[in-house]
């Protein structure tokens, strides 16, 4: 049986409850603002403001990642599970078309923005592990310039922080969540995709390879 890949959540399945102060801005914009500029707030102290943590907003540098086309790598060491292209499906079984690229790793393993930009899609609020009618469990994407997009699936449930939501500014290496098998997962791992003008194309052509494992190209 041959059929294509995508993985896409089942809207018709109700995701669990949204924890409180996780659902998709958390944060009152209003207010934001006013702390923002009339009491000189750092982004910090407004994020413990609302949520009585120490939750901040990070820029990561990775340092085992050299740019490529512009992007460094969603994760600091790469570890190719399974390419981009046909291949039998782990969970489904039958030929299908792997849109992305699984980077194998452990759960809670910090994942990054490769590239900056905005985030247009993002589910959050998925705590099913190994269930395929979860599709991508909890992911983002993020859309950049030039027509480009990059999605980031299957990420633990409660890793992806409260400044994350549709339509936040996301700087490159900045820490968006953390490795996990949320959704159509049969283990930890990041299944990592890019789009050109709507289109998948290989995630390879856009990793610093350099010292990488498993098979990244077919």
């Amino acid at each position: 049986m041959l059929y294509y890949e995508t993985e896409k959540n089942d809207d018709s399945i109700e995701s669990p409850p949204c924890p409180k102060g996780t659902d998709d801005y958390g944060i009152s914009k209003i207010g934001t603002l006013y702390l923002f500029l009339e009491e000189e707030k750092s982004n910090e102290e407004i994020l413990k403001y609302y949520h009585d943590s120490d939750l901040e907003v990070k820029s990561i540098e990775i340092e085992t990642s050299e740019p490529v086309n512009g992007f460094t790598n969603p994760t600091s060491s790469i570890y190719c599970t399974s390419p981009y292209g046909y291949r039998k499906h782990p969970v489904k079984g039958g030929s299908s078309f792997h849109t992305g690229l699984d980077i194998g790793l452990s759960g809670g393993t910090p994942i990054y923005a490769s590239n900056s930009g905005t985030v247009t899609r993002i589910e959050k609020n998925v705590s099913a592990i190994n269930n395929c009618n979860y599709g991508y469990g909890n992911y983002i994407v993020i859309e950049h310039e030039n027509g480009f997009s990059t999605l980031y699936a299957h990420m633990k449930y409660g890793s992806i922080p409260n400044s994350i939501y549709k339509g936040a500014k996301i700087s490159q290496g900045t820490q968006i969540g953390q490795g996990g098998s949320t959704g159509c997962s049969t283990g930890n791992h990041l299944h990592y995709e890019v789009k050109v003008n709507g289109k998948t194309t290989d995630p390879a052509n856009y990793l610093d390879l350099t010292g990488a494992k498993g098979t990244c190209k077919r």
